[in-house]
């Protein structure tokens, strides 16, 4: 009997969530009217691309906490990156 009953009150919850996130009755959704007052025009600007240089000065003391050692595999002269 146990059995029988777990799974059936499983059924029973699920089917009781599914039809509570169903879709909204007639009388919940929002008049056009209600929906107009609430709308905000906006305009369309076309982007273009232009240079963008952004850049400040700080002054200060930079500490670090760890030492890093960094070596090269091969030796060589970097002459374009």
């Amino acid at each position: 009997m146990k059995k029988i009953l777990k799974p059936l009150g499983l059924v029973a919850v699920s089917t009781a969530l599914l039809v509570r996130c169903g879709a909204p009755a007639e009388s919940e959704t929002a008049s056009p009217e209600t929906t107009n007052a609430r709308l905000t025009r906006v305009g369309v600007q076309t982007v273009e691309a232009a240079p963008f240089s952004h850049s400040f000065a700080v002054q200060g003391n930079v500490q670090t906490d760890r030492i890093a050692n960094v070596l090269a595999a091969f030796p060589g002269v970097v002459r374009e990156v």
